[in-house]
């Protein structure tokens, strides 16, 4: 069956625009200024404790990955990514945060690997609707405050590792991919879906399955980005390049 999937947070993206970008165009430097300095005192853990108290209070009403993405009755999950949008456009605002970021590595590095352990004991024991739903409040709590720092943990983490070691590197793949990564993104879901519906009735077990679906799928969508959308120009404004 042909769901949007994972390719939900193209929509979300763009309500996140619609909705938030007239407000902060008219929000003053000078406000802008101010947040962004109180962020970055705070920048270890404010956004861990707005990234738990949104997953604690909406998520409990709305549970997180529970339901799927369906934009008219997510706002647990909505609110969530909303917040982690407006956290990335202060970053591209202000250099500040991204120096913070960058200059605590290992400290991002330890509370990740730490918070991933418990969140996948958590997982194991309540599984997934157990620990994202509000019906138990001491365990919601616990799941919301790990959830938060993961969140914001994985974030900060995995920019300050691309800095550390992606800032100054500029190869062929790099180049390639800065531009092909959405339209490989959009393309890969409808290839991936059609290939499974011909191999999975074949019967080759879980990892030669998933290593065939890796690579066919790899490679039909480098050919069709390489043929059907690169040398077209409406093709590729369509798959969301300039």
């Amino acid at each position: 069956m042909f769901l949007w999937s994972h390719l939900w947070f193209l929509a979300y993206l763009l309500i996140f625009n619609l909705v938030t970008f007239p407000i902060l165009l008219r929000i003053s430097s000078q406000i802008i200024q101010k947040i962004t300095t109180f962020i970055n005192s705070h920048l270890v853990y404010l956004p861990m404790v707005i990234f738990s108290g949104i997953m604690a209070t909406f998520g409990s009403q709305w549970p997180l990955f529970v339901n799927g993405q369906t934009l008219t009755n997510d706002w647990g999950y909505f609110t969530y990514n909303l917040f982690a949008f407006i956290i990335g456009y202060l970053l591209f605002l202000d250099q500040r945060l991204g120096k913070t970021i960058n200059s605590k590595l290992r400290w991002w590095m330890s509370l990740f690997l730490g918070s991933s352990v418990i969140r996948l004991v958590l997982l194991g024991q309540y599984q997934l609707e157990g620990f994202y739903g509000g019906s138990q409040l001491g365990r919601h709590l616990v799941c919301s405050i790990v959830t938060g720092v993961h969140t914001w943990s994985a974030i900060a983490f995995f920019l300050a590792l691309a800095h550390r070691y992606l800032e100054n590197t500029n190869t062929d793949f790099l180049i390639y991919m800065k531009k092909a990564s959405l339209p490989f993104y959009i393309l890969h879901y409808p290839i991936t879906i059609i290939l499974g519906t011909y191999i999975k009735p074949l019967g080759l077990g879980v990892l030669p399955e998933f290593l065939l679906l890796s690579v066919l799928t790899i490679i039909i969508t480098t050919l069709a980005y390489e043929f059907l959308v690169k040398p077209w120009p409406v093709a590729q404004s369509l798959l969301g390049l300039k």
